[in-house]
């Protein structure tokens, strides 16, 4: 039978495991990882098992130096949500410096079954270097800036069901195209960022560019919706589909929400440039 999940022995779990990393220990990742483990990569919305992870991290470190910068490690309900920045330098200079990047590790027991991994593609540049950009180095702390203690990570200390209330009004408001509804979660003083262009939104900016949206992706949708409940908020991970005047689209994202005293304070987006409209 498989152990209970712990968040506290998983955010361990994904030191360990970037540790590994950071030595270019693939044998040493292997042991954290389930035998069915699953790589999710979103740019270009395809699984590899970890036999083609594997070959894809040696072939890149072969040719590139992978190091990660700025990470934050957030436990959550059944996994671990790790943030950071990513650079790449390959043998004639930058391919990639300072991407921001985000991958969900999702555990079964004590173990990963799987990663998601989500970073702006426009952002480097990878030709000649395997596909996808598979991540590399890790060094950081817990979030925020490594001040968690034993007792944060403890999910009965967490407010679950305030985090479940606030993100079901925020899933009815997405799903709908309900912008007042969405803006009306979020206090006046709220932050959204977006790692595209690493620009931030205040409340009207953000009213402002989803409208913008409203107005060149029609018939929209949101597919295989996903949540996870952490310290401080909420994960929401899905696709979003439409139709534009260029064609379909389709826009794997995933965003980390924030909450305080009942409302979203800070919401951070992480999503594929390449995936966007040509409007954007």
């Amino acid at each position: 039978m498989a152990a209970d999940f712990k968040p506290e022995y998983a955010v361990d779990v994904v030191s360990r495991y970037t540790d590994a990393v950071n030595a270019a220990d693939r044998t040493a990742m292997a042991r954290f990882l389930t035998d069915d483990y699953v790589q999710w990569h979103a740019h270009i919305c395809r699984n590899f098992t970890w036999e083609e992870e594997s070959r894809l991290l040696e072939q890149l470190m072969s040719s590139a130096k992978l190091t990660c910068h700025d990470v934050r490690l957030t436990p959550a309900k059944e996994g671990v949500i790790k943030r950071y920045n990513i650079s790449l330098q390959g043998p004639e200079g930058w391919l990639a410096r300072s991407v921001p990047a985000l991958v969900l590790f999702r555990f079964r027991g004590n173990s990963i079954y799987r990663a998601e991994e989500f970073f702006d593609a426009l952002s480097t540049d990878v030709s000649g270097l395997p596909e996808p950009c598979a991540i590399g180095e890790v060094r950081g702390q817990l979030d925020p800036a490594g001040e968690r203690s034993q007792a944060d990570i403890d999910p009965s200390d967490w407010n679950i069901p305030l985090a479940r209330q606030v993100e079901r009004e925020f899933t009815r408001a997405l799903e709908a195209g309900d912008s007042t509804s969405l803006l009306g979660l979020m206090s006046e003083t709220s932050d959204t960022w977006f790692n595209t262009s690493q620009y931030h939104l205040n409340k009207l900016e953000l009213g402002d560019r989803m409208g913008k949206y409203r107005r060149f992706i029609r018939n929209r949708s949101f597919r295989d919706i996903q949540v996870l409940y952490h310290p401080d908020g909420f994960l929401w991970e899905a696709t979003l589909a439409g139709e534009t005047d260029q064609g379909p689209v389709t826009i794997p994202f995933v965003a980390v929400a924030d909450i305080e005293n009942e409302q979203i304070v800070r919401t951070e987006v992480y999503l594929n440039g390449a995936s966007l409209p040509a409007q954007e």
